[in-house]
């Protein structure tokens, strides 16, 4: 199933205009230069969220994290934060946390 993600996730950068090679390093999802490089074992949903961010950068749109994580999720994956974003949370002294 999850090569069937892997593959979704793909296909979904390279509509978007994105070129995708496969590199060495397991677990590795990075664009670098407009060029989406991927490793064994990376995350679909990592694949995917670099992809949509592309794809608001591309619209002319501000990628906030909002609204990568709307367009993430209307495509069926889950947002995963940029390291940006995620060490901004951490040192921001904003806690977030799901309640029912």
């Amino acid at each position: 199933m999850n090569a069937m993600r892997g593959a979704q996730a793909r296909n979904l950068a390279r509509e978007i205009g994105l070129f995708v090679i496969p590199i060495e390093e397991s677990g590795v999802a990075r664009l670098v230069r407009g060029v989406l490089e991927v490793g064994p074992d990376a995350s679909p949903d990592v694949i995917a969220t670099i992809a949509c961010r592309r794809q608001l950068e591309i619209d002319g749109l501000h990628a906030t994290e909002a609204a990568v994580r709307e367009l993430v999720e209307a495509f069926g994956f889950e947002y995963v934060p940029s390291r940006e974003a995620a060490e901004q949370s951490k040192t921001s002294g904003v806690a977030y946390r799901a309640v029912s």
